[in-house]
């Protein structure tokens, strides 16, 4: 995630979508997923960090944004 934020352009936005699809994933999978993402992201000096939910058939999907403020 570091070196992705080194070629950003300063203000840029990064988003990442996972749509769990391991069995027996569930709502709390994707929450688990989203909060993990958003770690990576924070410790790459990403900030403004957002976590998002969008129900999809049979289990939410998660996408997490973060701007590369600077």
């Amino acid at each position: 995630m570091k070196k992705i934020r080194q070629v950003m352009n300063p203000n840029g936005l990064i988003a990442l979508t996972v749509l769990p699809y391991t069995k027996g994933a569930t709502e709390e999978t994707s929450k688990e997923i989203g909060i993990e993402i958003s770690h990576f992201l924070t410790a790459a000096g990403f900030s403004q960090i957002q976590i998002e939910f969008k129900d999809i058939k049979h289990v939410p999907s998660v996408c997490v944004t973060g701007m590369n403020i600077g």
